[in-house]
């Protein structure tokens, strides 16, 4: 299985706009569809430094994988994993690009991670990724997690 990681263009944008919209995916996203795109719109203006990729599995779009506000030698990780390239190691592989490309690259010394409590595959790519959790919010029952260079 080939992984490979690509620039986020406009084009994977409005396939993520479509997997808002469709029921089948919905409710993995937490967040309402204009929240979504107020929030992309925002970054843009604000010009905040993220690093998006898109995820391809054998040239097939699979995902996103990114680092998130950066700043001060910090930065955030996420990532999506479309259901058919799921238990497949796609998430810990592409993750890992990211995060190779964090600390090497960018010269990043904490790469934070937030995960819902009920998320258990997240959570393990997280660990295998070498993350531990750092911190417990009970009013939004989720986890942050944090790995250092």
């Amino acid at each position: 299985m080939k992984i490979e990681l690509k620039k986020f263009t406009l084009r994977d944008y409005i396939r993520f706009i479509i997997l808002k919209l469709n029921r089948d995916y919905s409710n993995e996203f937490s967040e309402s569809l204009f929240e979504y795109l107020f929030d992309k719109i925002k970054r843009l203006f604000m010009k905040q430094k993220d690093y998006i990729t898109s995820i391809f599995v054998n040239g097939k779009f699979a995902g996103s994988v990114g680092l998130y506000a950066i700043k001060n030698k910090k930065s955030e990780v996420g990532y999506f994993v479309l259901r058919e390239f799921r238990s497949k190691g796609v998430a810990t592989k592409a993750t890992q690009k990211i995060l190779n490309f964090g600390f090497k690259k960018l010269e990043l010394n904490k790469i934070t991670a937030i995960t819902d409590k009920k998320n258990i595959a997240s959570q393990k790519v997280l660990k295998r990724l070498g993350f531990e959790i750092i911190k417990e919010n009970k009013k939004e029952k989720e986890y942050i997690w944090e790995r250092l260079k």
